[in-house]
């Protein structure tokens, strides 16, 4: 199954969350005012304070690089 095809069943959306959310600690933890969010295109968004947008990540990519973790262990 390819994965752009499978970007909208539910484990994809909670992977994308988990990502996101993953994301989002770390940049908060690092105290760098930088914030993640998931958007309605399936993409993750960094935000800065001002809310301008600095960097998107293209979901499909994220969950791509997420399955192949297990590959390095």
């Amino acid at each position: 199954m390819r994965i752009q095809n499978a970007i909208y069943q539910p484990h994809i959306q909670q992977d994308l969350k988990s990502a996101t959310k993953f994301i989002d600690q770390s940049l908060q933890t690092q105290g760098n005012n930088l914030s993640a969010s998931l958007n309605q295109h399936n993409q993750i968004q960094i935000r800065n304070e001002d809310g301008m947008v600095v960097k998107t990540f293209q979901g499909e990519n994220v969950i791509r690089r997420m399955n192949r973790v297990d590959e390095y262990v």
